[in-house]
């Protein structure tokens, strides 16, 4: 998570620069940096994994084909 919260400040710090509006990482490139991190993870944790759906279909397919015999 670090990681990629430092490599997002960089990433504005860059545009910012090319855009000519100073130079440097600065602190609200930090901040703005998690901000963005942890609303990317509020909503990966929120919504459910397509594999959960499709693991549960998998045993519930496996267990009436089982019944069946």
């Amino acid at each position: 998570m670090i990681e990629n919260i430092v490599r997002r400040a960089k990433k504005l710090a860059v545009k910012r620069e090319i855009g000519d509006k100073g130079r440097g990482l600065r602190s609200e490139d930090l901040i703005e940096s998690i901000r963005q991190e942890f609303r990317e993870n509020e909503t990966c944790r929120t919504r459910p994994t397509p594999t959960t759906g499709l693991a549960s279909r998998v045993r519930k397919a496996s267990a009436s084909s089982s019944s069946a015999r």
